[in-house]
């Protein structure tokens, strides 16, 4: 279960096309590459963040966190497109 403090690796592109490619450029780490989770997972609109597909605009809340990669800091992110790095050990 990512939390805050939680490691996580943004997943593979096939599970961003609801997302517009400007937003998916800007507002999130590049695939594959792991995080670090900087708030506590929280129901938003990302509403903004989705392709219009329809005239009409459905609200999208979903769980999102903040996360950082290599210093800079990244979100609000879909939850949804990452998965917590766990500890082998």
């Amino acid at each position: 279960m990512i939390r805050k403090g939680s490691l996580a690796r943004r997943k593979g592109s096939k599970y961003c096309l609801h997302l517009r490619r400007d937003i998916l450029s800007h507002d999130y780490p590049p695939e594959g590459e792991v995080c670090i989770v900087v708030t506590v997972p929280k129901e938003k609109d990302l509403t903004y963040q989705q392709r219009r597909v329809r005239a009409v605009e459905v609200l999208a809340l979903k769980t999102s966190i903040d996360v950082i990669h290599n210093g800079k800091l990244f979100g609000p992110c879909d939850m949804f497109l990452f998965d917590e790095v766990k500890n082998e050990g």
